[in-house]
């Protein structure tokens, strides 16, 4: 029931209109974006460990047939972080580079192709916030998101090469979630979650002082 719930999700008009798309994809490369969302939600990036096949083919195997309450909590959260996405980020930047202007063209402009390792970041970003957190401050992210892309040489190379490498998405995720909660607060509801060893190190890095 579960690859029935992606399937059915890769029908979304918003998640269609952000792709670009006027159905689901043939290649079925939707039904593996939706996936994906899923996986880093539910496992989170600290427990990536590539090779993407793998990783997802895990979590399909845990998440093969679920209860009827978790298939609905997973229906509204892709529903309202891919809401979230067109509300913030628009049509012209959701999934895509951005590139800096030059003399012939100042302003810059996006690419014309989706990159998987935005649509991940794009989409998991929102998972814990709500419409309210984010009403006023759509310009301001996505300047911040522009600035990453454009300038942060870390952010770009971790979209450019090697995507699905371990260190490349623990590196873009960690940058993304910083720049919004600096601009968006913290989460109420944070979900991601921090093994002892985390805690640990988190700890001693700050002195004993809780952060």
């Amino acid at each position: 029931n579960f690859n029935n719930l992606i399937k059915e999700l890769t029908e979304n008009k918003d998640f269609l209109a952000l792709q670009g798309l006027e159905e689901p994809h043939n290649r079925m490369l939707d039904s593996e974006r939706i996936l994906r969302f899923f996986a880093f939600c539910d496992n989170g990036e600290r427990n990536y460990r590539s090779p993407l096949k793998k990783f997802l083919n895990d979590y399909m195997e845990k998440k093969r047939d679920l209860p009827a309450s978790e298939l609905e909590e997973k229906r509204k959260l892709f529903k309202k972080c891919v809401e979230l996405c067109r509300q913030v980020f628009g049509e012209d930047l959701a999934f895509v580079r951005y590139y800096t202007g030059d003399k012939d063209n100042p302003k810059g402009e996006p690419d014309t192709k989706i990159n998987e390792g935005l649509v991940d970041i794009q989409l998991y970003g929102f998972m814990e916030y709500e419409k309210r957190d984010l009403v006023g401050k759509e310009q301001v992210i996505r300047d911040a998101l522009i600035d990453l892309i454009t300038s942060d040489k870390e952010m770009i190379l971790s979209i450019e090469k090697g995507t699905y490498g371990t260190p490349q998405v623990k590196l873009r995720t960690e940058k993304w979630f910083k720049a919004l909660r600096n601009i968006a607060g913290y989460p109420k509801n944070d979900k991601r979650l921090y093994t002892y060893e985390e805690k640990k190190i988190l700890f001693e890095k700050s002195k004993g002082v809780c952060q």
